[in-house]
């Protein structure tokens, strides 16, 4: 029987209802922080209000000033835009994850043998807007795609062309960019990432050969939440292009097959898109109101835990050698390839390129949250060293 006192906290957190306020730090220290137990290693925060404007231009003034401090050292330079839920409090698992990934990266770096700094960048927003009782948090889902959109053509337009200048400035002797630029976005930060590199991506498919992004080096999306009809002209060019026999995948995107903020809340509320928008055939009508790991006829790759073996165990941890040739060895001729603790499989039919729309099994991806199992942090770590390997 349940007593009083327990009703009473019962009823009180069903009807709690908080609000985050807009234009309120989540961050509480230093824009930019050296990481401890990592050598060589830092970490910029910034964050952006609901209208997309940075909170502090003090911060972007000392972005530019840690940049300044890596000019000519060739660093390696990560950005993390977190999504629904989330923000850049202390106390935040997104943050927390992050910094893990860039004390790994530079712990990589340093037993390969080599010299670069790594630079981490998290875009950080109001993800997280209310929060209490679980109905008043989910529902923030619709006005957080909102505030997202906002976002994508506000100031953080601003802190990813900084940091693509910066890749893309004079280059040294050899004739390389001045740093491995990879940009990462989760959900509505998948939003926000892919609203800033568009035409990057798309020029970039549309050369076909020798594939270099004029954004960055690698852009991996997860769970990202935005219609599927803006991935539509690329989609529409790798179909039939022909890529150069020595590339690594240059756009990933990965959706959990069991992600019901994407598969289920996103479309609900794209519904009304049938009504006011026009569609030229059944594929463009479904990417309207889909995101696009949930269609079948875009999806270019499945990803797996793969099955426990002398290699895999041997090649689990943080010291496991570059994948660089696995990875482009499945976009050239290969169809499925382990590396890790992943197995990732082209589908059939499908001709090879460095663009993959990828889903992903639930013990890699555990549902729109669930991003950071050891599983998918693997992957996502071959995929950065890949990348830095050759740039190396």
């Amino acid at each position: 029987m349940t007593t009083v006192s327990g009703l009473d906290a019962l009823l009180s957190r069903f009807f709690e209802f908080r609000l985050v306020r807009n234009g309120v730090p989540s961050h509480e220290g230093p824009t930019v922080a050296t990481i401890p137990d990592a050598s060589d290693c830092e970490l910029a925060i910034l964050e952006f209000d609901d209208q997309g404007l940075c909170l502090a231009r003090q911060a972007m003034k000392e972005l530019t000033a840690a940049l300044q401090r890596l000019d000519g050292r060739n660093p390696i330079i990560l950005v993390f835009a977190h999504g629904w839920k989330h923000n850049a409090a202390s106390s935040d698992d997104n943050l927390e994850h992050f910094t893990n990934l860039l004390r790994q990266t530079a712990t990589t770096e340093q037993t390969q043998g080599g010299k670069r700094p790594v630079l981490g960048v998290y875009a950080a927003w109001r993800g997280l807007s209310r929060y209490g009782n679980w109905f008043w948090t989910q529902f923030s889902f619709w006005d957080r795609q909102s505030a997202a959109e906002r976002v994508a053509l506000g100031s953080a337009r601003e802190l990813l062309g900084r940091l693509k200048a910066f890749r893309n400035g004079p280059a040294g002797a050899d004739g390389k960019a001045r740093a491995t630029l990879v940009v990462i976005g989760h959900s509505f930060g998948g939003l926000l990432v892919y609203k800033a590199v568009a035409q990057s991506l798309i020029e970039a498919a549309a050369t076909q050969e020798k594939v270099v992004p004029s954004f960055g080096d690698l852009v991996l999306l997860v769970n990202p939440a935005f219609s599927a009809v803006s991935y539509l002209p690329i989609h529409e060019i790798i179909k039939q292009a022909t890529f150069d026999a020595d590339l690594l995948p240059v756009c990933v995107s990965v959706t959990a097959k069991k992600d019901w903020a994407t598969g289920l809340a996103y479309p609900a509320g794209a519904l009304g898109s049938l009504i006011t928008e026009a569609w030229r055939d059944r594929e463009e009508r479904q990417a309207l109101i889909n995101t696009m790991g949930h269609l079948s006829w875009m999806r270019t790759h499945e990803i797996a835990k793969a099955a426990p073996s002398a290699e895999t165990r041997l090649t689990a941890g943080a010291d496991r050698p570059p994948q660089g040739a696995t990875l482009r060895a499945l976009s050239t001729h290969d169809r499925q390839a382990t590396f890790g603790q992943v197995t990732v499989r082209r589908l059939p039919n499908l001709p090879p390129s460095p663009f993959w729309v990828a889903s992903a099994t639930p013990d890699v991806v555990g549902g729109h949250n669930g991003i950071f199992t050891p599983e998918f942090i693997g992957f996502v770590r071959d995929l950065v060293t890949a990348h830095i390997t050759k740039a190396r």
